[in-house]
């Protein structure tokens, strides 16, 4: 069994992929893909081994709302460990741990950005899930809903966007 994203990151490894011999033909060059995560460790480490993504996919919320982890309990990778039941600890209730690193990482990428979990599974209001999320940068929303919420949904993301004032320049 393959190592889990955690296990690289904690390792301080992106793959472990041996370097080719110098005697071996040149590797054709990798199509450009693309990143996702929840852990702002993973697009910082592909930064750093030069891995170029066609668009970002990242957990992005705020905090606000009454189930979140407090910030002095926040684990990283939490969503990988177990959950509790003491509301100060983690129980399958925060998807982004890092928003403000998140929205300062993501400020200058040149490639879209696509934030997913904005509602943190149905804890934030749409309005205020939207909003925080596309002032902060992100340029798309991939929202889980039911079948009964999407005229809602999509109305409350066309309010949104029409008011909708960011520093980041739309990508897409």
């Amino acid at each position: 069994m393959g190592a889990g994203t955690k296990d690289v990151l904690t390792a301080g490894e992106l793959g472990g992929q041996a370097k080719p011999a110098s005697t071996a033909p040149p590797l054709p060059e990798l199509p450009r893909g693309r990143l996702g995560s929840h852990a702002l460790e993973v697009p910082e480490a592909c930064d750093a081994a030069g891995f170029q993504p066609d668009y970002y996919f990242k957990t992005f919320h705020h905090d606000q709302y009454w189930s979140a982890t407090p910030k002095d309990r926040r684990k990283r990778f939490c969503v990988d460990g177990p959950r509790y039941l003491d509301h100060n600890e983690f129980h399958d209730n925060i998807f982004c741990i890092d928003p403000e690193p998140t929205i300062e990482y993501m400020q200058d990428k040149p490639v879209p950005w696509i934030a997913f979990k904005v509602l943190a599974a149905g804890a934030i209001p749409p309005k205020s899930g939207f909003k925080y999320a596309f002032e902060n940068g992100a340029d798309f929303v991939a929202v889980g809903m039911f079948d009964f919420e999407v005229a809602e949904d999509v109305r409350a993301a066309c309010e949104v966007l029409r008011h909708v004032k960011r520093d980041r320049p739309w990508r897409s």
